[in-house]
């Protein structure tokens, strides 16, 4: 801003709040004039900053509408005049809180710049060039965002983000004999939350520690079982899951008809096994 009067002149630049502002003022004579600057808030008969130097610069810590007034004088020349200007402070654009490490859960993440005031925000993503202000990520790296408002005023951030989906393996499918000891499962990931959902023959059944890092596998009632978990990690909120399916066999159903010898010390006697299971078995 410049307003010209009598031979002097006051200029005004940079009206962002994380910056200081600059005043600049010039008279008729240079070296014999004298300078008064003056900043009071708008209807306020209260001033905030005071110079002497033809050149200043003060840094405001509030936005909005301030008298800026300058006052040049020279003795010798009996020139005084004073000029004002009325300016407006804006503050930056309030970015969300995006953390410095951006998790890519299952691959991908969104994250939004701005929740509140967006209206006149523009936005610019690098490296993606994306003008929007939630953008989703796919790709590992650094990025940043810089928003805008109207005044010019801006506010950036800076993030990295990489794919940390937990690392999950219960093992493979396998079979037990009813009333076999099995070995229990095991989600590794400490520092994680865990769900365990179980189900035999595609029912859901109770499973009295459904939320701890390791299960223990039923073998007491036969059938098929599926055993699922998820773990999700407690800093990221990442989650993966993995599954088992484990069969229990029943003990095979057989009839046993004993034929006996003809006489004794006769070898001719016999077993007729009918074994009613389903299944390969050894006799």
């Amino acid at each position: 801003l410049s307003t010209p009067i009598s031979g002097a002149s006051m200029f005004v630049d940079q009206f962002c709040l994380e910056d200081p502002t600059t005043f600049m003022g010039t008279g008729p004579c240079q070296s014999l004039d004298n300078y008064l600057w003056e900043v009071k808030p708008q209807g306020i008969d209260s001033v905030i900053y005071t110079s002497v130097q033809q050149d200043t610069e003060f840094q405001f810590t509030n936005p909005g509408f301030y008298d800026v007034t300058l006052n040049v004088n020279n003795c010798d020349l009996a020139f005084d005049t004073t000029m004002t200007q009325l300016i407006e402070i804006s503050a930056q654009p309030v970015l969300d809180s995006i953390p410095g490490f951006v998790p890519l859960c299952n691959g991908s993440a969104t994250v939004t710049a701005a929740s509140v005031d967006t209206v006149g925000l523009s936005f610019l993503w690098t490296p993606t060039g994306d003008t929007t202000n939630t953008v989703t990520i796919t790709q590992a790296g650094a990025y940043s965002v810089t928003v805008t408002n109207p005044a010019g005023c801006s506010n950036s951030s800076n993030f990295l983000a990489n794919p940390v989906n937990p690392v999950v393996d219960i093992g493979f499918d396998r079979i037990y004999c009813i009333n076999e000891p099995a070995d229990s499962l095991n989600a590794a990931n400490p520092n994680s939350s865990f769900q365990w959902i179980v189900t035999l023959d595609g029912s859901l059944i109770s499973t009295p520690a459904d939320t701890t890092r390791i299960m223990d596998v039923v073998t007491n009632i036969p059938g098929d079982y599926l055993y699922v978990v998820n773990v999700t990690d407690n800093v990221t909120a990442c989650t993966t899951s993995d599954s088992a399916n484990i069969s229990v066999l029943p003990p095979p159903s057989l009839t046993a008809i004993g034929n006996d010898s003809p006489g004794c010390g006769q070898p001719q006697g016999s077993i007729d096994v009918n074994i009613l299971s389903t299944g390969n078995f050894t006799i």
